[in-house]
């Protein structure tokens, strides 16, 4: 008795051809992990769709910017006189309240609306890679579970979760240098996406975070997002490789 391969969902048949078939994948750093290691498999999903989601908001983003500035220009047109025929006898026509209305609407649409889509993109990769560490965590764990483990108590949970590996299991985690500072620094830019986060910085990361933010040209975190799906896909091979030599 075959077993019958299990239906496609229409969202899954759209990531896998977007992740077969198109060459941007190979810019984003997204691997293939679960062909081997079965444990990343929930994580590799969850990157493709992230990238799926990437690429369709990059190539949308223009096409989004221009149709809202279509609508401030229909917000801000003057209404012709058949049009005024069907308003009510006491409508009155504030060019000015109207205009500046309309410009908060517009510079509240074009400025966070895509910041915000392309800035949730590196909060979910970090998110599905603490989930990912997490699970590794309890199906690798040595006679010293991870709730009982003290190394680095403060330190960040994915920082924690590694160090557990590297400490505890034995995996031979080589993580340092400027990989590592590119890694912290993004994660430290997720946590202010998050949570709002920025006072309490240390001088010295806050000095980091400004001056990743003000040397680019990345005002809808478009950079941002697409350097955090390649570290983070990066911090998975890394992981993968560890577990390929246990």
């Amino acid at each position: 008795m075959t077993n019958e391969p299990s239906e496609r969902t229409p969202i899954e048949e759209q990531i896998d051809q977007v992740f077969n078939e198109d060459s941007e994948w190979q810019d984003l750093g997204i691997y293939f992990f679960s062909d081997v290691f079965p444990d990343f498999m929930e994580f590799e999903g969850q990157m493709k769709a992230l990238g799926a989601w990437f690429l369709h908001l990059q190539r949308s983003l223009e096409d989004f910017l221009e149709a809202e500035k279509a609508i401030f220009v229909r917000n801000t047109t003057p209404p012709t006189a058949e049009e005024v025929e069907d308003y009510p006898d006491d409508f009155f026509w504030d060019e000015a309240a109207q205009h500046d209305g309309a410009s908060d609407d517009l510079a509240y649409s074009t400025e966070y609306g895509p910041r915000f889509a392309f800035g949730s993109i590196g909060v979910a990769a970090f998110a599905a890679l603490e989930t990912l560490m997490a699970e590794l965590t309890e199906t690798y764990a040595s006679d010293v579970a991870f709730t009982r483990f003290t190394g680095g108590r403060g330190a960040p949970t994915i920082e924690r979760y590694r160090l557990y590996l590297e400490r505890e299991v034995g995996w031979n985690m080589d993580w340092g240098g400027a990989d590592r500072q590119e890694f912290e620094l993004l994660q430290t830019l997720r946590n202010r996406f998050a949570h709002s986060l920025g006072d309490g910085l240390s001088a010295d990361t806050s000095a980091r975070v400004t001056q990743f933010l003000e040397t680019r040209d990345d005002p809808y975190n478009v950079d941002l997002a697409h350097e955090t799906l390649k570290t983070v896909g990066a911090f998975a091979e890394m992981l993968q490789r560890c577990l390929g030599e246990q």
